[in-house]
C-alpha cells in the first residue's frame, strides 16, 4: 500500500499541475482602481482561492474601501458565525474591545488575522464620522457557534419582553 502511494505521488497523483503563465495572466489583470460595478448591482462578491492567504485579505480590504467610496457599498458579509459577526458589528459601531478581539469573535481561525483586524479597524474608523444611515455594517451568514447568537437573541427577547424560559431549557438540553 505504501509503495503504491509513493508511486502515485511520484508520478503526479498529488501534484498541483502546470504553473500558470504569468504573462498570460497579466493580459487580464487590472489595477483595483479600474474596477467598475454596474449601478444595478445589489451584491458584490469577493471570493478567494485560498483561506488564510494574507494577500487575498489585503486585496479584499482595498476593493471594499473602493466600493464604499465609489459605489455606496455599506455592508460587508462573510461566511462567519452570525452572532460573532454581530459582535464585530457592535464593535465597529463604537463597542468595547479591540479589532483583534472582534476578529476572534467571528469564530474561525482563518479570520483571526491582522488583515481582518485592519478591515474591522477601517470600518470602525469610517463609522466614527459617517452620517446617520451611511454607516458600515458587518454581517455573518453561518450558524456554527451558539454563544454570541444566543446572547444577542436573549437581549432582543428581553427588550421585547419575550419570556426565554423555554429557550433556556432547550439550550441546556432539557426536553
Amino acid at each position: 500500500m505504501a509503495l503504491a502511494a509513493l508511486v502515485f505521488m511520484r508520478f503526479g497523483g498529488f501534484g498541483t499541475g502546470e504553473n500558470v503563465n504569468s504573462e498570460e495572466f497579466l493580459a487580464y489583470a487590472e489595477p483595483v482602481e479600474n474596477i467598475t460595478v454596474p449601478e444595478s448591482a445589489k451584491i458584490i462578491a469577493l471570493g478567494e482561492a485560498t483561506h488564510g492567504n494574507a494577500e487575498f485579505q489585503q486585496l479584499k480590504l482595498e476593493v471594499f474601501k473602493l466600493m464604499v467610496k465609489n459605489n455606496g457599498v455599506r455592508a460587508f458579509a462573510l461566511e462567519g458565525d452570525y452572532g460573532g459577526c454581530e459582535q464585530v458589528n457592535r464593535y465597529i459601531h463604537g463597542g468595547e474591545g479591540t479589532a483583534q478581539e472582534a476578529a476572534a469573535a467571528i469564530g474561525f481561525s482563518i479570520y483571526r488575522t491582522e488583515e481582518m483586524a485592519e478591515l474591522i479597524s477601517y470600518m470602525r474608523q469610517y463609522n466614527e464620522s459617517a452620517l446617520e444611515g451611511e454607516d458600515l455594517r458587518f454581517y455573518g451568514f453561518d450558524m456554527q457557534r451558539l454563544s454570541y447568537s444566543m446572547r444577542f437573541l436573549k437581549e432582543s427577547c428581553k427588550e421585547l419582553e419575550v419570556d426565554t424560559t423555554n429557550l433556556q431549557k432547550l439550550v441546556e438540553g432539557e426536553n
